[in-house]
This record gives structure tokens, sequence and C-alpha cells, in this order.
């Protein structure tokens, strides 16, 4: 490989800007607004040019159907004969998603095969996550410089990883309603579990570092905040880790931290990091950051009354689970109406919460099957149900309340 140019500007949480010559690529787009049914929110604001830029380039990678990477506000922005190059996933979930958005010039990759353009010096693999999660990262090589993406995947192809100038991935943590969304812990518990899962992704990042070896390391992809006022309860609890967390960890392994809360724009001459500063471009106004509509609740509990069986009753899930499902307010105090999801026989109900008869917990336990309570916020189950959102959307969001018996992710159902 020849010393040739190449730029990296961060433009926000997931989003890179990348520049190989005259080929120019951005990733995972989340610009502005929120994601994960109004849960999360941005932890910096973007810049002003950042929708030209996107599409001013040759592609766009999505790396997965995760609001925070696929975001539906942000591509509404995006011109839609806009090439996108995402993974080749068993479910067709994220090329399905971008089709519906518009998107008609999807590339699905799959895990064996490469882009390479031998003129340009360019080399593209989508590599996937090292679990059962539908999640991918990226490897680009530009002439001398190498460099790999893990996004939020785990244990990244399967450890099988070439030495790399660049290595970005997540840190943060924090990006799970797991445990503070469930109730079947106490406070101290659910402490315990927060620093645990802030410790397995420094340790994922170590590993990937240990193998890799890269000169620079970049934390990118966790600069996301629970801003609504109605989530103080998880802002207060969900502790993450900080950029400035790795500088240890980067300083024992040969690396350099390149910290993106102080310079956003980096430039590489083949392997060697030429210059690095800060972008100067003004920034979106964050005006309405944390605001949340007002929806009128008479009316979403009307439609939900209309849809919420319908919706079960077309759906093609079968499972040993009684779902024991009640629309909330905003903190979580219940309606009086429930929904009896019995998955074993396929029968859906509504019940009165405030009624003594035998309890939809009793009658699981009775019947062998496993039992899943959830409370909702109203206007963002109506929003999944309405708009064939993931389930899970509602979990990472911090939109729900948990208890289960036995005390199991029941994955099939999310």
């Amino acid at each position: 490989g020849s010393e040739k140019n190449t730029e990296i500007r961060f433009i926000n949480h997931a989003c890179l800007l990348v520049k190989m010559g005259d080929i120019t690529f951005a990733t995972d787009p989340w610009i502005h607004g929120s994601a994960f049914c109004n849960g999360w929110w941005l932890a910096k604001s973007s810049p002003t040019d950042a929708f030209d830029i996107l599409n001013k380039c040759d592609f766009i990678y999505i790396s997965h159907n995760h609001p925070d990477h696929l975001h539906p506000e942000s591509l509404q922005r995006i011109r839609k004969d806009m090439p996108i190059l995402t993974a080749k996933f068993q479910s067709g979930s994220t090329k399905e998603y971008l089709h519906k958005f518009g998107f008609m010039n999807v590339v699905a990759m799959d895990f064996v095969s490469s882009l390479v353009d031998s003129e340009k010096e360019i080399h593209l693999s989508v590599l996937k996550s090292g679990d059962f999660r539908e999640d991918s990262g990226l490897f680009l090589q530009h002439g001398k410089f190498k460099c790999l993406l893990t996004v939020d995947s785990n244990f990244i192809n399967f450890g099988k990883l070439p030495t790399v100038d660049l290595l970005c991935s997540s840190f943060a943590g924090g990006a799970s309603g797991f445990p503070l969304c469930f109730e079947n812990y106490s406070e101290e518990a659910k402490k315990v579990v927060v620093t645990r899962n802030r410790g397995a992704i420094k340790a994922t990042n170590i590993s990937t570092i240990k193998i890799t070896e890269p000169s620079f390391f970049m934390p990118y992809a966790g600069f996301f905040t629970e801003a609504a006022k109605r989530d103080s309860y998880i802002k207060q609890r969900n502790n993450k880790n900080s950029v400035e967390d790795f500088e240890s960890i980067c300083a024992s392994n040969g690396s350099s931290l390149l910290n993106v809360n102080k310079e956003q724009i980096f430039v590489f001459e083949g392997s060697q990091l030429v210059s690095r500063r800060q972008d100067e471009t003004e920034k979106m106004d964050s005006s309405s950051f944390g605001v949340i509509t007002k929806f009128d609740t008479d009316e979403v509990d009307n439609q939900l009354n209309d849809v919420v069986i319908e919706y079960f009753e077309g759906c093609d899930f079968k499972d040993d689970l009684l779902v024991d499902l009640r629309p909330t307010s905003d903190d979580f105090k219940s309606a009086n109406i429930g929904f009896r999801l019995d998955f074993s026989l396929k029968e859906f109900s509504k019940f009165d919460c405030d009624s003594l008869i035998e309890s939809v917990a009793d009658e699981a336990a009775n019947r062998g099957l496993r039992y899943l309570q959830i409370k909702v916020r109203s206007a963002e189950l109506l929003d999944v149900l309405l708009n064939g959102k993931p389930w899970e959307d509602l979990l990472i969001g911090f939109q729900c309340r948990i208890y289960r018996t036995p005390n199991i992710y029941n994955s099939e159902f999310w």
C-alpha cells in the first residue's frame, strides 16, 4: 500500500465522515432528535453542515437497525438514491427497514466478501458481531492506512482481526434497559450490575485493543443521555464510561487516545497521524433537546384499546409465555385496563388491573408458563404498535418497567 491521505471527521455519536482520496462515506447518521422512543437524546450538538455533507457522500454505511444507528428522522433528510452499505443479516432486518424509508440502492454484504478498488487502493469488509445479535462493524484499508470500526459489536469477527492503525469502538455502556427498568432487583443490586456492565464494555475494548494493536484508539458511539425530565430516575443511576476513562488503558497498551471531546478532525498520511484539529463549524440549535410532544391521553388509550389485541392476533409468535401488559402514564402508574397475552394458546384479552380475580402471575405459575409483566408508557407503546418498531426499543429506551418470573431475558419475545 502507498501513503494515501485519509481524513476522519467525527460528526456525532456513531456518525463519522471518512474521506479516502476522492471517495467519501459516512457511518450511522443520528444527527438530531431522539432515539429509542424518546428515551435517548444526543449528548452533543451536530455541526450545521451535517446533512449537506451526508448528502454529498458516495455511500453511507449502516451497521445495524437500532435507531441510534439507523435513525428514521435523520435518514428522512438524506437523498433517497444514496447507496447504502449494510450487512446481510439473517432476518434482513436492516435492509427491509431501509427499503421502508425509501432507500432502494441498498447493498447488504455477506461476511466473507470485500469491496475492492485496486486502482484507488481501497478495501472494505463488513464484519459480524461474535454473538447472537444482528450487529456488524467495518474494516477499511486505504493504501497503508487500516481502520476498524467495531461499533456496538461484541467479539467482532470472533476475534480474527488484523492489526490496525485506528480502532474506533463504542465505549460508554448504559445502553440497555437492564437492570434499571427491572423490578426484580433492589437498588443495591442494580448499582452492582451497572458497575459490572461498564467494566464489561472496558474489557471488550481492552481485548480488541490487544488483538489489533492500534496506534490510535477513538471511543465513539456512546454520546447519548436521558434528557427527558420523566427519565431522571434513569439518568441519576445509569453511570457511563467517559472517553477519559480510556487514557490509561491506551497508555498501557501502546496506543494513543483520540478524544473527540477535544478534536473532531483527524488526517492520516499512510499510517501516520499528521494533523488533528477542532471542528470550527457552527453547531445546530439544541433548544428542543429533551422535549417530548404531549399527547392526549384519552385519545391514546382509545387507540390502544382498538389496536393491541389486533396487533398480537396478527403476530406470528408462539411461546410458553404469559404477558401482563399495562399501558401507563409517564410515572408508570397503571391505568385500570391491562392486556393478558397468552402466547402458548394465542389468546389475547383485556382485564381490569384492579379486579381481585386470580392475577395473571398466579395463572402463569399454575399453568407452568413464564410470566412477564410490562408496565409501559401509553404513547410510546402506541408508537411501537402503529409504526412496526421493535419491542426492544421500549426496553432500551427506558419506556417500561418489567417484572418477570423466572428472572430471565425472554429474548424471542423482545
